[in-house]
């Protein structure tokens, strides 16, 4: 399993197309775990929509009561991470993944045991 972190901080302009571009992957062994910083735009209600219209994918929501940084963000993330997980992919909500993105990822993590750290 992967699990994807996404960190955001006022990003509704961003969030939707971020979150097709997981769903739709041809990679489906994955979860969700979207680590809000306190935004104060309706990144929250957006996730929210989302989430309840795609009951399909695993989803978690994490909402911090005050803006901790960047760094705390994706911490927050990582506290949530199932234990299942072989793999951890931090995406910034203004960025998009190919929908074999996750499919390459894997297969390359796997054949190339040295390898500890991947980047889109």
């Amino acid at each position: 399993m992967i699990s994807i972190i996404i960190p955001i901080f006022n990003g509704s302009m961003y969030i939707e197309k971020c979150l097709l571009s997981i769903k739709n992957q041809s990679y489906k062994n994955y979860e969700i775990i979207i680590s809000d910083n306190h935004s104060t735009d309706n990144s929250v209600e957006l996730i929210n929509k989302f989430i309840n219209s795609n009951k399909d994918i695993k989803i978690f929501l994490n909402e911090n009561n005050n803006n901790i940084g960047l760094v705390g963000n994706i911490n927050r993330g990582f506290a949530k991470v199932n234990k299942e997980s072989k793999y951890i992919y931090i995406i910034c909500v203004d960025d998009w993944i190919e929908p074999n993105f996750l499919y390459n990822s894997v297969n390359i993590l796997n054949n190339y045991f040295d390898c500890s750290l991947w980047s889109s």
